[in-house]
């Protein structure tokens, strides 16, 4: 009899098991914590790259742990296609409802930023690819997050944008900021050839309508004279999400709605400086919903390197 019982159990675990790795699950409407007179669709879109893949598998577990079902569609996770193989063999393990996007990435220019010197697929073009989110997906809503970002917490629709669907923003006065947190300013004025006294890129995530994609780049092609892509490379720098939040803030009002908390569920940490045993204990605090064992985490040496190698 308890074999019997065992083996019931272990069926029924596999069976929900493939339930979640099956994206076209249906979505129930226990956690919208909410009303909508209209329940939009989410896409979850995120560039990554191989040397970020370590912080992405903190992100997508995330996700697994603190981001009901019915919040969202789909994950859209971009690359570039040269590293297809890598992510094609990494990715299949989370189950979560993942599409896996190789994309042929234009190269805007050589380019060094932060420091930094890329040949190819760099900064920029990472940039563009956020920019063109809204051709990969039919949903309403493109929801963006970096690979280094987690969700902290369990989260409803209502995180997202408020039960009208109007996104929600938090918007910063450039003139409060110093010039180091005010870099984008000029960027984001010659790319849209008009004043942007707000700050919007001001904390994940950010959770625009499918429309704003494609309003604000006929807009910038209309001003410019010219392609998109044509605009971008005639262009010192530029950034995508000040322009897009300035676009939606000024040309959309219905859209969108201020809220100075529209983060608190998220954290970001700087993936630049590197994946540290500190910010590995952080992340998997919060992913785990407990505090973490931090006496191995905290060992120096081959761990702390092993934390920022995947094969």
């Amino acid at each position: 009899m308890l074999p019997r019982i065992a083996l019931v159990a272990a069926l029924l675990c596999l069976i929900k098991y493939m339930n979640r790795l099956n994206p076209s699950r249906p979505h129930v409407s226990r956690h919208l914590g909410g009303h909508f007179a209209h329940t939009p669709t989410i896409d979850i879109f995120v560039r990554t790259c191989k040397k970020d893949a370590v912080w992405l598998t903190f992100m997508l577990r995330s996700m697994e742990h603190n981001v009901p079902a019915d919040v969202y569609r789909q994950i859209l996770v971009a690359f570039d296609e040269s590293e297809s193989d890598y992510f094609e063999k990494l990715l299949p393990y989370f189950a979560l409802p993942l599409r896996l996007i190789p994309e042929r990435t234009p190269v805007i220019r050589p380019e060094a930023v932060f420091g930094v010197q890329y040949e190819s697929v760099g900064y920029l073009a990472q940039m563009y690819s956020k920019f063109m989110a809204w051709q990969h997906t039919d949903a309403d809503y493109v929801m963006h997050l970096d690979s280094d970002v987690i969700v902290r917490r369990p989260i409803t629709r209502l995180d997202l944008m408020d039960s009208k669907g109007r996104v929600y923003v938090k918007s910063v006065n450039f003139s409060t900021l110093t010039p180091e947190q005010g870099m984008w300013r000029k960027p984001s004025e010659d790319l849209l050839k008009e004043t942007v006294p707000v700050e919007t890129m001001s904390g994940f995530p950010f959770v625009f309508p499918r429309t704003l994609y494609i309003n604000a780049i006929q807009h910038i092609e209309t001003v410019h004279g010219m392609p998109f892509l044509d605009v971008l490379r005639s262009l010192p720098k530029f950034n995508e999400f000040t322009p897009l939040g300035h676009y939606l803030v000024n040309y959309m009002p219905d859209s969108w709605v201020e809220n100075p908390q529209k983060s608190n569920a998220f954290e970001q940490a700087v993936s630049w400086d590197g994946l540290t045993p500190d910010i590995a204990a952080n992340f998997e605090r919060h992913i785990r919903g407990h505090e973490f064992m931090s006496r191995t985490i905290r060992k120096r040496g081959k761990h702390s390197e092993r934390i920022n190698r995947l094969p």
